[in-house]
């Protein structure tokens, strides 16, 4: 009896994620261009971190100034 109701339950939860799930896209599930060697997730990650890399480093430079101008200033 058990059995039979573990069943159910597990074909309702089956049934309710079947009808909620959202509708797929024109490629389906899956692309075939997902699974190329050269770029297995071509298409779902950004291409382009260059500008965020550019300003990770010019913030990092600036960060570890000196200041040599201030310490010339109170020095004199």
């Amino acid at each position: 009896m058990t059995t039979i109701l573990t069943l159910l339950i597990l074909g309702a939860f089956a049934a309710a994620i079947y009808h909620f799930a959202p509708h797929s896209s024109k490629h389906g599930l899956f692309h075939l261009d997902q699974f190329r060697p050269a770029a297995p997730l071509a298409g779902f990650l950004p291409g382009d971190y260059e500008q965020q890399r550019l300003y990770a480093d010019i913030a990092a430079i600036h960060a570890h100034d000196d200041h040599d101008d201030f310490h010339q200033s109170t020095a004199a």
